[in-house]
């Protein structure tokens, strides 16, 4: 038992250092919308572009984290959900904020 525990820790590392390896915005969300992973990009992009803090389990509809952007935003997650390719690169966010 205490080697599969160790077993699955080495795992989450290895995925922690992937997500942190670059410098795009990434980040996973559950059927409900709720967050479920992030980069600490995504959280900066988020601060910086939304005013907002992500933090695991929050959902980002309910939350209208994306402003303006939700609609679009529910789209590319629909993409990702049915297994399309899904890469988004264009600015978004408050423009009011620093």
């Amino acid at each position: 038992h205490k080697l599969a525990e160790e077993k699955v820790k080495q795992q989450n590392e290895r995925m922690r250092g992937i997500l942190e390896s670059t410098q795009s915005s990434i980040f996973a969300v559950d059927t409900d919308y709720n967050y479920l992973i992030y980069n600490s990009t995504h959280k900066e992009t988020m601060q910086r572009s939304y005013g907002v803090k992500v933090r695991r389990g929050v959902n980002i509809v309910e939350d209208a984290f994306f402003g303006q952007d939700t609609e679009k935003i529910l789209q590319h997650l629909q993409q990702a959900a049915e297994g399309k390719q899904c890469v988004v690169v264009e600015d978004r966010g408050n423009p009011q904020l620093p």
